[in-house]
């Protein structure tokens, strides 16, 4: 009787000992930066005050939203577009040309992409103030999209019909570098990220003249840029790639084009895929990590053609879970 009795407290011990093992191992999976949980959105704005924006970042304590079409930034305090207002480059004598992708340096400015142009432009304030445009060395930009500032302050731009990477250090060009790319993976790149001494780049193949060949889209990630080598973290052949947020060691957020038109959360270390439901405002394009608030901005930049305004776009809001 005592033996049994033995027997069974041993087996009870072991099954609670096995449950708390359980429980610790889903406590270490599910903790932010082994599992991030993004899939459904607490805010979702589809607010035709709103135009197809194609990023977002905060700067000077305010909410900025590049709007293709209008040639404009829309600013405003929360997601839900509250203390809404515009700065159009006009006022102060200038024009965007659909500004696309943009970036806040260390040294407290605002850089923007004219994606449909051949510069960047870099502003002080959300006034125009201190005004800047650059449009490259040699051959000028065409089609500039991604812009970020690594944190030795090197500015990269995604120069995407010449099909190339380039770097350098102030508005007049200063240490100009076009990155070798050796394997000729650089072809259309959209969204560029610097994070953890790496850069990252959403890059597609498209059909056109000029650009590296290719099929689908890629998330590239450069830690060397003096070595012309570019790591392919995660590929895809049936998509493009649009938005690129590298979120911790094993993880990144990209938006797919195409026929998807979804936002993504991907495992780098065995590129599997998760894709995140539709939500009715057409491909995700820009991404921004809210750090303060810990959780993810993402706009969705709704149908590309100036004729089709019943879907503006939007923005959505994701927390991780």
């Amino acid at each position: 009787m005592a033996s049994a009795r033995r027997t069974g407290l041993y087996a009870a011990a072991a099954l609670f000992l096995s449950a708390v093992a359980l429980v610790a191992a889903l406590a270490v999976y599910l903790r932010p930066g082994n599992g991030p949980d993004f899939e459904h959105p607490t805010v979702v704005t589809a607010d035709p005050r709103l135009s197809h924006p194609a990023d977002i970042v905060k700067f000077k304590g305010r909410y900025v939203a590049t709007e293709l079409y209008h040639n404009r930034l829309a600013v405003f305090d929360d997601a839900q577009l509250g203390g809404l207002g515009y700065f159009d480059p006009k006022r102060i004598g200038r024009r965007f040309r659909a500004p696309h992708y943009m970036a806040v340096t260390p040294w407290h400015t605002l850089l923007i992409s004219n994606g449909w142009g051949t510069s960047i432009v870099e502003i002080a304030d959300l006034e125009g103030g201190g005004w800047k445009q650059f449009h490259g060395i040699g051959k000028r930009f065409n089609a500039p999209h991604g812009v970020c500032v690594d944190d030795d302050g090197w500015i990269y731009v995604g120069d995407s019909l010449n099909s190339r990477l380039v770097r350098f250090r102030d508005m007049d060009g200063g240490g100009w570098q076009v990155f070798a790319d050796v394997d000729k993976r650089v072809s259309y790149i959209r969204e560029l990220y610097c994070k953890g001494g790496a850069v990252w780049a959403s890059n597609s193949y498209e059909r056109r003249p000029g650009l590296n060949p290719g099929r689908g889209g890629n998330l590239l990630k450069i830690t060397d840029f003096a070595s012309g080598k570019a790591q392919i973290v995660f590929a895809i052949s049936d998509s493009n790639v649009t938005s690129a947020l590298p979120l911790d060691d094993g993880h990144a957020l990209v938006g797919l084009w195409g026929a998807r038109r979804r936002l993504a959360l991907v495992d780098t270390r065995d590129q599997s895929l998760n894709v995140f439901p539709y939500l009715g405002m057409g491909t995700p394009y820009g991404s921004y990590l809210d750090e303060d608030k810990r959780r993810v901005i993402v706009t969705y930049i709704g149908k590309l053609s100036e004729d089709e305004h019943d879907d503006v776009g939007g923005i959505a809001v994701y927390r991780n879970r």
